[in-house]
């Protein structure tokens, strides 16, 4: 029996296509978003309003605390062990989500490189302010020279990464690259949703609104007080859901809600935009399913998984 990957950018349409698939098939809806897998938030990260009311319809929704952090190898982890238990329990697997790294690390393995010691972290980012992005790049290529053929430069992010598994390991960050471990290795059937970027746009709007009318502003009010949100310095994951930050500064008086509404929306248009041009780059093999309209989603996606999963 083959997995079903159903991906495709935000509003996009995929819970609905999975749930035509579970409504006429014996399967299971696995989560592949890296926000939904909170438990916080469900109205702003667009949890499936069945959740709590289906018994063993969903897995992996709402499953980490929000103070939890869910990393891609755990996640990778715990996804093979559900679709391996879906499987064995003759149902199909039906992995939804719109985390790119999620899917590509299970599909294509994950790289497993050594945790860094809190102290190397601390090191090398202190090496870092005191030396400078210049000197720092070149003290690094002086130890790995190889990295500099997939670190730029300007990027600081990576060459500190690089630079504190060479500090921890003694090796360079391009060997772990080297040796990807995939933990499901069975037959998989990719149905990447491209709606026309205008209806997406549509949609992506649509729901933002609806998410408002039905209490996504009480969400984030109440979140903000539970977590003491303006009396600390750091963000927890779920916090990065889309129009979560618009939504706190309206609440703060530090934005009206019309331009909150207007931020949010065009935030999530552009990161539906990024989304589109990720999965066309990242997966050469899988079926792109086209529309227009959500009724040609269904008709169009049903018809693609049928031909494919039967074939």
């Amino acid at each position: 029996m083959s997995l079903v990957v159903i991906s495709g950018p935000t509003a996009s349409g995929k819970s609905h296509l999975a749930d035509w698939v579970h409504g006429k098939f014996s399967a299971k809806i696995i989560n592949a978003d890296s926000i939904q897998i909170y438990d916080a938030l469900p109205i702003l990260t667009a949890q499936p309003e069945d959740l709590k009311n289906t018994g063993h319809k969903y897995s992996l929704y709402a499953t980490f605390q929000y103070d939890n952090k869910c990393t891609v190898a755990k996640w990778v982890e715990l996804a093979t062990k559900e679709i391996t238990e879906t499987i064995s329990s003759k149902k199909i697997p039906i992995l939804v989500g719109g985390t790119g790294l999620y899917i590509k690390a299970l599909l294509e393995g994950i790289v497993n490189i050594p945790d860094v010691d809190e102290s190397i972290r601390d090191q090398i980012r202190s090496m870092f302010y005191t030396m400078g992005k210049e000197k720092f790049y070149t003290s690094l290529l002086e130890r790995d020279p190889g990295v500099s053929a997939k670190v730029h430069a300007n990027d600081t992010t990576r060459m500190i990464r690089a630079m504190e598994v060479f500090e921890q390991t003694g090796k360079s960050i391009l060997s772990f690259k080297a040796e990807k471990k995939k933990l499901y290795d069975g037959q998989v059937l990719h149905l990447s949703l491209c709606p026309e970027r205008e209806t997406l746009y549509q949609w992506c709007e649509e729901r933002f609104d609806k998410m408002l009318k039905v209490g996504a502003v009480e969400e984030v009010a109440e979140f903000g007080r539970a977590t003491n949100a303006l009396d600390r310095d750091f963000k927890y994951p779920v916090e990065y859901a889309l129009g979560y930050s618009e939504i706190s500064k309206y609440i703060n008086g530090r934005m009206s809600l019309d331009d909150a509404k207007v931020l949010a929306k065009q935030k999530t248009r552009n990161y539906a935009k990024r989304q589109m041009t990720w999965f066309r780059h990242q997966f050469s093999e899988y079926e792109s399913v086209q529309y227009s309209h959500i009724d040609e989603m269904v008709s169009e996606g049903s018809k693609r998984f049928v031909m494919g999963f039967y074939k």
